[in-house]
């Protein structure tokens, strides 16, 4: 009796992990649109109270967006960055305020892409070094 209560347990569960999920239930695969935002050779100059940050992108809709942060405040709304094609140039300005370099918290450059839900994909953060300034 222990010999077969043994045997149908080893088969229930062998045949529980020969299942496979449904791709069609996998949320990799439901992704109907590819939306990305690729930087690279990122650079920030910090001259006369404005951070410049230029740089490459390869974005999906040829456009990203940014905003800057200081720890839970946000202290540039977002801005969208219209772009040309695949690796195009990028240049945006950031005004450098008194408040920024007041408090002890880094000021952070996100730099993202949105999904078709307005959802941020991809987000970069770029800490800005304002003792410099």
């Amino acid at each position: 009796m222990k010999k077969a209560f043994m045997i149908i347990s080893t088969v229930f569960i062998l045949s529980a992990c020969g299942n496979q999920p449904d791709k069609a239930s996998d949320p990799i695969t439901e992704t109907t649109h590819d939306v990305y935002a690729n930087f690279q050779n990122v650079d920030i100059q910090l001259e006369n109270n404005q951070a410049i940050i230029t740089g490459n992108v390869n974005a999906s809709n040829d456009e990203f967006y940014f905003q800057v942060e200081q720890e839970d405040h946000i202290l540039k709304e977002e801005e969208k960055v219209t772009v040309d094609g695949e690796w195009s140039d990028f240049s945006f300005r950031i005004d450098i305020t008194d408040e920024m370099k007041e408090l002890d918290e880094v000021v952070i450059v996100k730099m993202y892409t949105k999904g078709e839900d307005g959802k941020i994909i991809n987000p970069n953060y770029i800490p800005l070094d304002l003792k410099e300034v």
